[in-house]
């Protein structure tokens, strides 16, 4: 049987398992912080350094033009291949349509 005061007991162990669950979570979310913040601590804006990326950026646009010069040399071939298989393709069918009837 249900009683008043077993209901109260167990709301009252179920608040202080949820406080105790709170204050854990409270310490590893402060801990996380902390060691988030040691890690990066060296880190700001005045380590980085800019001749490093403007270099990175000059030698991607000095690798840009051979990749036009890639595409211009591909783009016949794909076209040229394109045609025979279209052909090839094409008396195929027409193989398959003189096989059926015969």
């Amino acid at each position: 049987m249900i009683t008043n005061k077993s209901i109260k007991e167990k709301a009252l162990s179920l608040k202080n398992k949820c406080s105790q669950r709170n204050i854990s979570a409270a310490i590893a979310a402060t801990t996380g912080g902390l060691s988030l913040s040691i890690l990066t601590g060296g880190a700001s804006a005045s380590v980085i350094n800019v001749s490093q990326i403007t270099g990175i950026l000059s030698d991607m646009g000095l690798i840009f033009p051979s990749f036009g010069d890639l595409v211009v040399a591909i783009v016949p071939t794909i076209m040229t291949l394109a045609v025979v298989g279209f052909i090839l393709k094409f008396f195929d069918k027409i193989l398959a349509m003189i096989d059926k009837l015969v």
